[in-house]
C-alpha cells in the first residue's frame, strides 16, 4: 500500500512538472533499497526512474520557458470533430492525447472546444495554470470559473496570436486535422462496419440480442445549477436524431447526479410501460431499446437498475462507461468489461455517449443563457416577461440592450422613457 501511495504521489507530481523532486526522492529510496538489500524493489525503482528520464529527456518546448500548461487543437467537419491535446509541464513536452467528438454538424470552433473542455477536465486529474486553444471558445467566463474551483486556483483560457505558443498551437491543431482524415477513413457508413459493432456488443457485453436500438442518457449541470440531462438514440450504428429527447430535472436544484439519472430515467421508462400496457405514446418513447448507456459509473448504473427494478422492466439490458479509462460496467459484473480501443463496438458507444452529452450540454448552455438574460432584466423595474422578450428581439442580447443609450430603448415597441430610464440605470 505505502508503494502505491507512493506511485500516486509521483504522478501527481509528474503531472504537476515536479520531475527533478521525482528523479531525487527516486534515487534516494532506490539507493535505500540497495542498501537494505531489497534488490528486487531497487530494480523496479531504478526501471520507474529510466521511463521518467526517457519521457523528460529531448522534450524542451523552445521558447516556453519553464511554464506550465495544455494546448488544445480541434478539426471538424460534419458529424465529427478530433481534438488533439498536448500536456505541457516546466517547458517540457510530457505527453499528448487525442479524442473523438460526434454529433458536431450544428456546432462552430467555439461550442466544440467548449464542450471538449467541460467533458475532458471533468474528470482529469489535473488542471494546468494556462489552457491554450485555437479560438475563443463558448462561455469562457464560465467555464474559467468552473475550472478554477477544481483547481483551487486561477486558471487562464487564451488565444495566442504570435511566438512559440501560436506555432504551438498550428503544430496541434494541424495533428488534428490529419486525425481528422483518419477517422473519416476508418469510419465509413457501410452495413458491415455498422454489424461488426453491434456483433462486438452483443458479445462483449454478453446481451441476448443484437443491439440495434442503442439510447444513452448523460447529466449536465456546472456547479449543481440549470441540472439537465438527454436521450441520444442510434439505431442500427447510426444516430436517430428525430428520437433525441431532453429533460430539465425537475426534483432537486442541487448537485445530485445520481438522483437526477433516477429521474429521467424514470420518466422516459414510464411511457415505456404505459405504451406496453396499451396506452398511447409517441415512438420515441414506444420503442423498447435492446441497450441503455448510462453516461457514468458504478454509481449512475446502479440508479439506473434500481428504476428498472421499481417499474417492473428487469428485461431492459443496461450498461456505463466511464470516462476516463473507457471502462463499461454492467449490474451483475464484478469486473468493468474492457474492450479493445480499436473495437468497432467501443467506437459505437463512444459516439453516443458523445452525442448525449453534446445534446445535454447545448440544453444547458441555453438554460444558461436565459438565465442569465432573465436574472439581469428581472432587477428592472417595470420589466416584465413580455417586455423582456420584446427587448431581446429588438437589441440580440443584454449586451446589446445595456449598449443601447437611452433614446433607442425608449424607441422600442412597448417601451416608455420611464421604463428606458429605469433600464440605464439598473444594466
Amino acid at each position: 500500500r505505502n508503494d502505491y501511495s507512493e506511485v500516486i504521489a509521483q504522478v501527481v507530481m509528474f503531472l504537476e512538472g515536479n520531475t527533478k523532486e521525482i528523479v531525487s526522492d527516486l534515487k534516494t529510496t532506490m539507493l535505500e533499497a540497495s542498501d537494505n538489500l531489497e534488490f528486487e524493489r531497487a530494480g523496479a525503482l531504478r526501471d520507474r526512474l529510466k521511463a521518467i528520464e526517457k519521457v523528460y529527456e529531448g522534450q524542451n518546448v523552445v521558447g516556453l520557458g519553464r511554464e506550465e500548461l495544455d494546448v488544445i487543437g480541434a478539426a471538424y467537419g460534419g458529424e465529427e470533430a478530433w481534438v488533439e491535446i498536448f500536456f505541457i509541464r516546466q517547458g517540457k513536452l510530457i505527453g499528448r492525447d487525442h479524442f473523438t467528438m460526434s454529433g458536431t454538424r450544428e456546432e462552430d470552433g467555439q461550442e466544440i472546444l467548449a464542450r471538449f473542455i467541460e467533458q475532458f477536465y471533468s474528470s482529469a486529474s489535473h488542471v494546468p495554470r494556462k489552457i491554450l486553444v485555437p479560438e475563443s471558445i463558448t462561455d469562457k467566463e464560465v467555464v474559467a470559473g468552473w475550472l478554477e474551483t477544481k483547481r483551487k486556483g486561477p486558471v487562464e483560457i487564451n488565444v495566442p496570436q504570435r511566438g512559440a505558443k501560436r506555432r504551438l498551437i498550428e503544430m496541434v491543431t494541424t495533428n488534428a486535422a490529419q486525425g481528422l482524415e483518419q477517422l473519416k477513413l476508418k469510419w465509413i457508413s457501410d452495413s458491415t462496419r455498422m454489424e461488426t459493432a453491434m456483433s462486438e456488443l452483443q458479445e462483449e457485453l454478453n446481451l441476448p440480442r443484437s443491439p440495434k436500438r442503442i439510447e444513452c442518457y448523460d447529466v449536465s449541470h456546472i456547479q449543481g445549477t440549470n441540472t439537465v440531462a438527454s436521450m441520444s438514440v442510434f439505431q442500427d450504428g447510426k444516430p436517430l436524431s428525430s428520437n433525441y429527447r431532453r429533460f430539465k430535472i425537475k426534483s432537486h436544484d442541487g448537485n445530485d447526479d445520481f438522483a437526477s439519472m433516477r429521474e429521467v430515467l424514470s420518466r422516459r421508462f414510464k411511457r415505456l410501460k404505459n405504451a406496453r400496457d396499451g396506452g398511447e405514446e409517441n415512438a420515441s418513447f414506444a420503442a423498447a431499446p435492446d441497450l441503455v448507456l448510462i453516461d457514468g459509473g458504478k454509481g449512475q448504473l446502479s440508479s439506473a437498475v434500481e428504476v428498472m427494478l421499481h417499474l417492473g422492466l428487469q428485461d431492459i439490458q443496461l450498461a456505463s462507461i466511464a470516462k476516463r479509462e473507457e471502462e463499461i460496467f454492467l449490474p451483475d459484473a464484478a469486473e468493468p468489461v474492457i474492450m479493445p480501443k480499436n473495437s468497432q463496438g467501443l467506437f459505437l458507444l463512444q459516439r453516443a455517449r458523445d452525442e448525449a452529452h453534446r445534446f445535454a450540454v447545448t440544453f444547458h448552455r441555453n438554460l444558461r443563457g436565459k438565465s442569465s438574460v432573465k436574472s439581469a432584466l428581472d432587477l428592472v423595474p417595470g420589466i416584465g416577461p413580455k417586455r423582456r422578450k420584446m427587448l431581446i428581439r429588438s437589441f440580440g442580447s443584454v449586451k446589446g440592450i445595456r449598449e443601447a443609450s437611452e433614446d433607442q430603448l425608449a424607441a422600442a415597441p412597448g417601451m416608455t422613457a420611464k421604463v428606458a430610464r429605469q433600464i440605464k440605470e439598473h444594466l
